[in-house]
């Protein structure tokens, strides 16, 4: 058995509460995307919220600050992250002073929501808490703290990823 090391990447979440149809809030698992130009919702999580579709503001708040942030979606059947298997994080020394925005980003799970560039940014602060070596950071945001980047495992079961979704042309289907 080869026990070499493997680099993963954790990409950054969030629990988030988002305002459904009637004024009540859900809880969502958010995906914080810095390459994306757009917000998108799962259909489910779109459903569960009693949202009409048409061009319309939902308002999410995070669970450590009371503030909300008005906010348009694109609605997609499914967004593609979560870690899996789940991660041994029992070494990694996360400071107990930190209240982490995802208490479950080592948990495999569905994501209901990806934030953009746009919302990316404007949740950021300038405080970082590195974990160690060969370990991701920890960042700060308006939503509590994130934590992103590669880690090292020896666990040869883990193998890295790409997504990609890829939407056939109208052309394409109307042939």
């Amino acid at each position: 058995m080869n026990n070499s090391s493997i680099d993963n990447i954790i990409l950054a979440t969030a629990k988030v509460w988002v305002r459904d149809s009637s004024g009540n809030y859900k809880l969502g698992t958010a995906l914080l995307d810095s390459c994306s130009q757009v917000n998108f919702i799962t259909d489910e999580f779109s459903q569960k919220l009693r949202l009409s579709r048409s061009k319309q503001y939902i308002e999410i708040q995070g669970i450590v600050i009371g503030f909300e942030l008005p906010l348009t979606f694109c609605i997609t059947t499914h967004i593609a992250y979560q870690p899996d298997p789940e991660i041994d994080i029992s070494s990694w020394n996360i400071p107990g002073n930190t209240t982490l925005a995802d208490e479950e980003f080592h948990v495999p799970g569905k994501v209901d929501l990806l934030l953009g560039t746009e919302t990316f940014s404007s949740l950021l602060s300038v405080v970082q808490i590195k974990l160690g070596t060969n370990l991701p950071i920890l960042q700060k945001t308006l939503l509590g703290w994130v934590v992103s980047g590669r880690y090292q495992t020896t666990n040869n079961s883990i193998k890295p990823s790409c997504l990609l979704t890829a939407n056939e042309s109208l052309d394409a289907r109307l042939e």
